[in-house]
């Protein structure tokens, strides 16, 4: 994922994602992968009176930090 362009990672994460979730060893992982680097971890935000949504923070490395798609096409 480190190749590819910072607006493609968290689409092709969804894509992924799913080819790896047998175990749950593997599930770990890629539970720290996604709140780590890809998108941050899932949080309720209240909305209203009783409304809430689930909102992302921003990851602890953000994409922009760690993608070298743009280094690599230069």
């Amino acid at each position: 994922m480190a190749f590819l362009p910072v607006d493609r990672i968290q689409e092709s994460w969804v894509i992924v994602k799913p080819l790896f979730e047998i175990n749950e060893d593997e599930q770990s992982l890629l539970k720290y992968l996604k709140n780590t680097y890809v998108m941050g971890k899932q949080v309720m935000k209240t909305r209203g009176r009783s409304r809430r949504e689930p909102v992302y923070t921003t990851p602890l490395f953000p994409s922009e930090l760690w993608s070298v798609a743009q280094r690599v096409s230069s």
